[in-house]
C-alpha cells in the first residue's frame, strides 16, 4: 500500500473501534454505571447509529484489506473475485464476515428494541451481540497472528484490553450528557452514576494496566525495541496519553467529586474522552505496524 493508503486504512480502522466502543459503551453505562441499570438519554439512537457507522467502516476495511492483500490494481482488488476470496479464504475475511453478521443482526435487535428499550430480553441480546462485536476486534490484530496456546492466551488478554478500555471510554460518553443536566432532581442521579463511574473506572485502569503490559511484552522485544521503532513511538504516545487521562480521572475522584462540582467534572470528563479517542486514532495506526519485537528480531 501507499503512504496515503496506509493512513486512510488506519483512520478506517480507528473509526470503526471508536463507532464500537461508544456502542458498547451504551449497554455498559446501563449495566455498570446508572443506578436504575436504564440506558442512557438516546441510547437507541446512538447505538443504532453507531452500529451502521461500525458496518460502514466494516465495508471500507475490507476493501483496504483486498487491494492490501492482493497487491492488485484498485479496479480488479474489489472485483467481486478477489474480494471473495480475501473474505472466505482468509483469518481477517472470516472474522469480517462473523462480525458484519453481528452488526447486521444488532441493527435488526435495535428495531426491533421498541417498549423493551429500558431493558427486557431484545436489550439482552442486543447487549451480548455488542460484546461480541467489541471482544472479535481482537482476532483483527497482531494478536491473531499467535498459535498455540500463547496465541490462545494474547487473544484472550487482548480481549479483556479492550473490554477494560471501551467499558471506560464508551461509558464516560453518556456519563458527559447526564452530568449537563441541571436540575436539582437529578442531582442524586449525577452523584450515583458518577461514584458508579468511578468505580468501574478503577477496576478498568486494573484490567487495562495488566492487560497492556501482558501485550507489550508479547509484541514488544525489549526496550531497545521501543526507542528505534515507528511502533515503539506509538506504543509510548498511547501509553502518554493513557497516564494524562489517568491523572484527569485522579482529580475528579479525589477533588472534585467531594465538592460535588458537576461543571468541573463534566470538563474535565469531556478532556477524557478527547484523549481517549486520540488513543484509539493511535490504535488505529498501531494494528498496521510492525511490532516492536518482531521488527528488532528480524533486524
Amino acid at each position: 500500500m501507499t503512504v496515503d493508503a496506509t493512513l486512510l486504512l488506519a483512520g478506517v480502522r480507528a473509526l470503526h473501534f471508536a463507532s464500537v466502543v461508544v456502542l458498547f459503551g451504551q449497554f455498559a453505562y446501563a449495566w455498570a454505571v446508572a443506578p436504575a441499570r436504564m440506558p442512557p438519554p438516546g441510547f437507541r439512537r446512538i447505538g443504532a447509529w453507531s452500529t451502521v457507522i461500525a458496518l460502514a467502516t466494516g465495508l471500507a476495511w475490507l476493501a483496504f484489506e483486498a487491494v492490501g492483500m492482493s497487491g492488485l490494481p484498485v479496479k480488479e482488488a474489489l472485483g467481486a473475485t478477489t474480494l471473495k476470496v480475501v473474505a472466505t479464504e482468509t483469518l481477517f475475511g472470516r472474522v469480517w464476515l462473523f462480525r458484519m453478521a453481528l452488526a447486521v443482526a444488532l441493527l435488526f435487535a435495535f428495531a426491533r428494541l421498541g417498549s423493551e428499550e429500558r431493558g427486557g430480553g431484545m436489550f439482552t441480546f442486543a447487549g451480548l451481540l455488542t460484546v461480541l462485536l467489541l471482544v472479535s476486534l481482537a482476532c483483527c490484530g497482531h494478536a491473531a497472528a499467535g498459535k498455540g496456546l500463547d496465541g490462545a492466551v494474547h487473544l484472550c488478554v487482548d480481549g479483556l484490553h479492550l473490554l477494560a478500555a471501551a467499558s471506560w471510554l464508551g461509558a464516560l460518553v453518556p456519563l458527559i450528557s447526564v452530568l449537563g443536566r441541571g436540575s436539582a432532581a437529578d442531582e442524586a442521579d449525577r452523584l450515583a452514576a458518577t461514584r458508579r463511574f468511578s468505580t468501574l473506572g478503577i477496576a478498568a485502569v486494573c484490567a487495562i494496566l495488566f492487560s497492556g503490559i501482558a501485550n507489550t511484552a508479547s509484541t514488544v522485544g525489549d526496550f531497545y525495541s521501543i526507542l528505534d521503532t515507528r511502533y515503539g513511538e506509538l506504543l509510548v504516545a498511547k501509553v502518554a496519553l493513557f497516564a494524562v487521562i489517568v491523572a484527569l480521572a485522579t482529580v475528579n475522584r479525589v477533588v472534585l467529586m467531594p465538592r460535588l462540582d458537576w461543571r468541573a467534572l463534566r470538563r474535565n470528563a469531556i478532556a477524557e474522552c478527547i484523549l481517549g479517542f486520540c488513543v484509539i486514532a493511535i490504535v488505529g495506526q498501531l494494528g498496521i505496524t510492525v511490532p516492536a519485537g518482531h521488527h528488532h528480531f528480524h533486524a
